[in-house]
């Protein structure tokens, strides 16, 4: 682990946002999934971010799903709020309003569609830590225009209110040299790939913000324990399921839209009792009997505990 000494570390969900139909987020879902994540073991939650859609979620749908998410959670779970726009001073509104409604972390991505510079994405970071009345934490997302180099990282790391970064890389080694850059740094590290969880903890993350923690995040903690323990067979053996369950990211119908992969997260989550819907943000998906068993299938591989029989 690094030389962090705060409480951000351990499993985070990076929760879906529960909807009651297409486009309308359902804040009662929401406050019962959050009590059962905690419940099933995440230290603690990451709201609004992409695998909950947050591009799609108004103001005052944010402040709703955030109150509801610390309402779920309880007191001693950390709430990690997406605060990501269109710009600055856009972001640190969303701030306050996370802190007023419960957030712990205000979470912030490079600005959207727009490409800049690392001395821009350093004084954009800034600006957000400087008025935010939360700490800060950085989102670095391969699929974003700009990357936050190990550099950059370091830099932002000095800043009193910036504490930890969520990395969602396509590349292992390049994951592996940030985290090495960062020894010493008192940020805090979460990996946000499931396949790079072990290698990642090994190499000293401090936890993981996960979009499969929404529907394993028991085998999750198990991994994070088990590192903890130095117990390497057990720690494989949950990376090895979590590899399993991540198939169903690459099943043809997941990847024809991100309606897809979040439909992919409610379909087993619904399975285990945890959703009353599969609707998400994202309008004009629906998937087909013979999907939805291939999804039951992978989570039954994998020993989820469901509530449907598959065949």
């Amino acid at each position: 682990m690094s030389t962090a000494t705060s409480g951000y570390r351990g499993v985070i969900a990076a929760m879906i946002t529960p909807c009651r139909e297409p486009g309308i987020p359902d804040p009662v879902g929401m406050v019962r999934l959050s009590r059962i994540l905690i419940e099933q073991g995440c230290h603690g939650l990451f709201v609004l971010g992409s695998t909950g859609e947050l591009p799609l979620i108004d103001e005052d749908q944010r402040r709703e799903l955030v109150a509801a998410a610390r309402k779920g959670a309880g007191e001693n779970a950390l709430i990690y709020a997406g605060v990501s726009g269109c710009g600055a001073k856009q972001a640190i509104r969303y701030a306050c309003n996370a802190e007023k409604d419960g957030a712990d972390v205000a979470v912030i991505m490079d600005p959207f569609f727009l490409k800049i510079s690392q001395e821009g994405l350093i004084e954009f970071i800034r600006q957000i830590a400087d008025a935010s009345p939360i700490p800060v934490g950085i989102y670095n997302h391969y699929r974003m225009p700009s990357t936050f180099e190990p550099e950059t990282v370091i830099r932002l790391a000095r800043h009193p209110n910036v504490v930890a970064i969520k990395d969602t890389g396509s590349d292992l080694d390049r994951t592996i040299d940030l985290l090495h850059n960062l020894h010493g740094s008192p940020i805090s590290f979460f990996q946000g790939r499931g396949p790079f969880l072990y290698e990642s903890f090994a190499a000293g993350a401090d936890g993981c913000v996960s979009a499969l923690a929404n529907i394993a995040p028991e085998t999750h903690r198990r991994l994070y324990d088990a590192i903890g323990k130095g117990d390497i067979d057990e720690a494989l053996n949950c990376q090895k399921k979590i590899d399993s369950l991540a198939r169903i990211f690459q099943l043809d119908e997941t990847k024809t839209s991100f309606a897809g992969f979040g439909y992919s997260i409610r379909n087993i989550a619904k399975s285990r009792g945890w959703l009353d819907r599969t609707c998400g943000m994202m309008p004009g998906f629906k998937g087909s009997d013979a999907y939805n068993q291939k999804l039951l299938d992978i989570a039954s591989e994998t020993g989820l505990p469901l509530n449907v029989k598959t065949i």
